[in-house]
């Protein structure tokens, strides 16, 4: 084990996920000694050995799943998780995709899926193919989301038993 420099705030039930390029590992969201959801999100540079804090998110979150859609030319962080106890809801960080229809450097939080993901809980995203993430809730659901030029997401199976992260 090496160990590395503290978080800018330490928390727990936030999303991780690591860059495509492997430069950098991303923290989103989390709650601080269970009492406060956290509306930030930082990253650890590699090679500079530091971390980042990135700023404010559209809302706080806890319990979200993050993942890198695209590859090392350019990519977009996708958070699917808690932000207000009724359901889960996803958010969108372009690091670097050029031909998306928002902007670099921006979150996104698409209104479209609020109530699709309406009492979805602890939903988790895991990257499937370079622009497709599979999120899989405690509900028993599962959705494809896909980014082309702007995010699609739609319910594609029920699953038959619970998903293992619901003991988490």
């Amino acid at each position: 084990w090496l160990k590395l420099p503290d978080m800018p705030c330490g928390s727990v039930c936030h999303g991780f996920v690591c860059s495509p390029d492997r430069r950098f590992l991303y923290v989103v969201g989390g709650h601080v000694h269970n009492v406060k959801t956290l509306d930030r999100w930082s990253r650890y540079n590699v090679e500079g050995g530091k971390w980042e804090d990135m700023g404010k998110l559209p809302a706080a979150v806890y319990g979200n799943g993050v993942c890198c859609l695209g590859d090392e030319q350019g990519y977009c962080l996708v958070s699917v998780g808690n932000w207000d106890r009724k359901g889960s809801k996803v958010m969108v960080y372009n690091v670097g995709l050029p031909d998306v229809e928002f902007e670099v450097g921006k979150w996104i939080k698409p209104e479209i899926f609020e109530t699709l993901l309406t009492g979805q809980v602890c939903a988790q995203v895991y990257a499937w193919r370079d622009r497709e993430a599979i999120v899989v809730t405690r509900n028993k659901k599962v959705y494809s989301l896909s980014l082309t030029q702007s995010v699609h997401l739609e319910e594609v199976k029920t699953l038959e038993e619970e998903p293992f992260f619901v003991k988490c």
